[in-house]
Parts: structure tokens; C-alpha cells; sequence
């Protein structure tokens, strides 16, 4: 990562604080709304970034967009 790279990753997040776009669910929440995608197939091509580390972290909380 480079420095350019986290200054936009910083600004991305400042934003989605700023814009209310910000939320906290459980990662079991997170779960049942990403099989419910998966489900409809509406996300099946294209999982949401970080689906794989949700999996690694089961059991405690994340801040997600939405």
C-alpha cells in the first residue's frame, strides 16, 4: 500500500462517516444479508469486498457501509 493509497482509503471513510453511510451490525447479520444476496443471485458474480475476511472473523462485531 502506498501512501497515496491510504490517503484516499482515509478520504473514502471520512466521507461515508460524513454522508451517514456508515452503520455496525454483528457479523451474523452481516452473514444472513450477504446468503440473501447469494441467494437471489444478485451478488453471486461479484461478492462485496471483504466477504472472505467476514468468514476469519466470526463471533465479533464489524463496521460495514449500509
Amino acid at each position: 500500500m502506498t501512501t497515496v493509497q491510504g490517503l484516499a482509503a482515509a478520504v473514502q471513510g471520512i466521507e461515508a462517516v460524513a454522508g451517514g453511510l456508515v452503520g455496525v451490525r454483528s457479523l451474523q447479520e452481516h452473514a444472513e444479508r450477504l446468503s440473501g444476496a447469494h441467494a437471489e443471485g444478485a451478488a453471486a458474480e461479484h461478492p462485496p469486498a471483504g466477504a472472505a475476511a467476514t468468514a476469519a472473523g466470526a463471533g465479533s462485531a464489524e463496521v460495514t457501509p449500509g
